[in-house]
């Protein structure tokens, strides 16, 4: 493989190696994901720590989240001639709100963006009637043309929906969307139009019926992308014992401050 990655970092080896990381991330905390986009994106996050530490690379991602979309298992491509444990190691010590789950080696030729599939979850706010929410949504599994479903760039604009359910979590509502490519807002745009759809009426109008794109797209913080699926490529999870110490750090946090609001909640509403 033929890339400039000079000037060499202190990690370098003999070989450059394309390498595959799985990332999860707190989107809320990040002003988009694509480089560029703001002053702290995921990927401007990860270059800029990476290179602090002196591994030059380039990467590509597998999905670009919307401003605000968290991932569990989002994956990036990244061409460096660092090892996958300095990479991780690298990744895994900087943020308490990035970390790296996994990392695969792949061939030369692999291209991240070729995955088989991707699983994002939306998480609903609120009461719901689930019958009606599903028999909205299955309209929208399958092929169709999502030009009045999403924010609209050079990207084809037909996809296809492999699946969409419903799920009761704990008793919340979430809905799982799996499919090969999704394109920009997509998943937002489908459920804010099933959820008002759901508590307003006109259940079995046909939504590709009209003409114009429906502009109420569901808010970005209550969806995850779950996975990045590839079938033929074989994860090493990664684990660092100061990570999990943070991450447990950061989830005492979290339930405390839920604990704290939902106290207060109950006070407010006697």
């Amino acid at each position: 493989m033929e890339i400039n990655l000079s000037p060499v970092g202190r990690y370098s080896t003999v070989k450059i190696m394309k390498h595959l990381i799985k990332i999860a991330y707190d989107g809320s905390g990040f002003t988009g994901y694509q480089k560029g986009n703001g002053s702290r994106s995921v990927e401007d996050c990860i270059i800029r720590s990476l290179a602090e530490s002196g591994i030059i690379c380039s990467i590509r991602s597998a999905g670009r989240t919307d401003r605000g979309v968290s991932a569990i298992s989002n994956c990036i491509e990244v061409v460096s001639d660092a090892s996958a444990g300095a990479i991780t190691g690298i990744l895994g010590s900087r943020y308490d709100d990035l970390f790296p789950v996994a990392h695969a080696y792949v061939e030369d030729n692999f291209n991240v963006r070729h995955c088989d599939t991707k699983w994002y979850r939306y998480i609903v706010d609120g009461k719901v009637d689930i019958p009606v929410l599903e028999k909205v949504l299955k309209k929208f599994q399958g092929t169709h043309d999502f030009r009045n479903f999403c924010r609209r760039d050079e990207r084809n604009t037909v996809r296809t929906i492999d699946s969409i359910e419903v799920l009761s979590l704990n008793g919340q509502v979430a809905v799982d969307f799996h499919g090969q490519s999704f394109v920009w807002q997509q998943i937002r745009t489908i459920m804010g139009y099933a959820l008002e759809i759901a508590k307003t009426g006109g259940i079995n109008q046909d939504p590709f019926s009209g003409n114009e794109r429906y502009g109420k797209p569901a808010p970005p913080e209550n969806l995850i992308l779950m996975d990045v699926v590839y079938h033929n490529v074989e994860f090493r999870k990664f684990r660092s014992p100061s990570m999990l110490k943070r991450i447990d750090r950061l989830l005492t946090r979290a339930m405390r401050r839920q604990f704290l609001m939902s106290n207060i909640l109950q006070l407010v509403e006697k």
